[in-house]
């Protein structure tokens, strides 16, 4: 008879610890679950933002190609610009002599 009541007292100590222990899984769970969350909120949010980053460098990239086309474009002009300056140049310096010479020759007489 000795034995029944050890037996129940086993059996409460053992439905006991199994209580705790479900209570300590089912803690340990929904730790778990709510991290998970979080890390996937976090995941998402990197990801929006790595989408937003790449679509700034497709951006910038074509601004990039667009302001080295009219970088080249302007160098063009300068270049064309430079040329007719040098001609109008050549032009200014034939005449200025041409004029000098008129000035320092002696007057026609009649």
């Amino acid at each position: 008879m000795m034995r029944l009541p050890i037996l129940i007292l086993l059996a409460a100590f053992a439905a006991s610890a199994a209580a705790q222990d479900a209570h300590l899984l089912q803690q340990r769970a929904g730790f778990a679950y709510r991290e998970m969350q979080q890390a996937e909120r976090e995941a998402e949010r990197a990801e929006a933002e790595a989408k937003e980053h790449a679509a700034q460098v497709v951006q910038l990239r074509q601004q990039a190609e667009t302001h080295a086309k009219e970088s080249q474009a302007a160098q063009k002009r300068a270049s064309a610009a430079r040329a007719r300056a040098a001609e109008a140049r050549k032009r200014y310096d034939a005449a200025s002599d041409q004029l000098e010479k008129m000035k320092s020759a002696p007057a026609a007489t009649p």
